[in-house]
């Protein structure tokens, strides 16, 4: 891999990192938790992209123990629990109801305080029908 090709690979990672933990956190706020454990989000993703990688190339083709191979077992097992839970944490369970100490509650401010939309007919909208004259009589 040639030295322009990594750097314009991390001049576009590093700002969907940034996102990735900036959305994490306020998910996580939402949740009344603390946003540090963002980062704790992104390290069991990254260590399971790593240790998957070790795993599979390690177990196909290599000689090794049975307790080697349980202990890789056994920590795959535990990775993809830890997994599962980030995804349960994240995007099953509700957030907070009613405010909590990262702020008030976005559901209830946002049914608060509706966005004002004028009101336009089912039909036609005043636009058109303005520009297209009277309708022809029968």
């Amino acid at each position: 891999m040639q030295f322009s090709s990594l750097w314009e690979h991390w001049i576009a990672a590093i700002p969907m990192i940034w996102i990735n933990l900036a959305v994490t956190a306020k998910r996580l706020h939402d949740r009344n938790r603390n946003g540090w454990w963002a980062v704790a989000v992104f390290a069991v993703n990254r260590l399971s992209y790593i240790y998957y990688g070790v795993f599979f190339d390690l177990s196909f083709g290599v000689d090794i123990s049975i307790a080697v191979e349980l202990l890789f077992a056994l920590l795959a097992v535990a990775i993809s629990l830890l997994q599962t839970w980030v995804i349960i944490e994240l995007f099953f369970i509700a957030g907070t109801d009613g405010p909590n100490r990262f702020g008030p509650d976005p559901t209830r401010a946002a049914l608060q305080y509706p966005v004002d939309s004028p009101s336009e007919p089912a039909g036609i909208p005043d636009f058109l029908v303005s520009r297209a004259g009277p309708l022809p009589r029968s």
